[in-house]
């Protein structure tokens, strides 16, 4: 593992930190449909009269949210696509939850 990647990497106790907040704020949610893409695991939620909220896990990045709400049935955005919006400043597609920790 290089320097940089070193920075932005999460204890495993920082990771299931987040994953506990997480999973409280989607409390009560019905879960979709899980994947793992790579190291990260996607978990696609359904909220009653809202739609599906998608939730990215990674044990290096931290846990994030698709920022707006994904009409029912509609894809997830790419999540390498995702997680360059993270890096770089635009944060269009998903919001970073609980950690301020990961560098654009």
């Amino acid at each position: 593992m290089d320097g940089r990647a070193a920075k932005h990497s999460l204890t495993a106790a920082d990771f299931a930190a987040l994953l506990r907040e997480s999973l409280h704020e989607l409390e009560g949610l019905r879960l979709q449909k899980a994947w793992m893409l790579g190291e990260a695991v996607v978990a696609r939620f359904r909220e009653p009269l809202v739609g599906d909220r998608v939730l990215v896990l990674s044990p290096s990045l931290g846990v994030f949210e698709t920022k707006y709400e994904l009409p029912r049935g509609q894809p997830v955005p790419r999540l390498a696509r995702a997680l360059r919006e993270v890096r770089g400043a635009r944060l269009v597609a998903i919001r970073q939850l609980g950690m301020d920790r990961v560098a654009a």
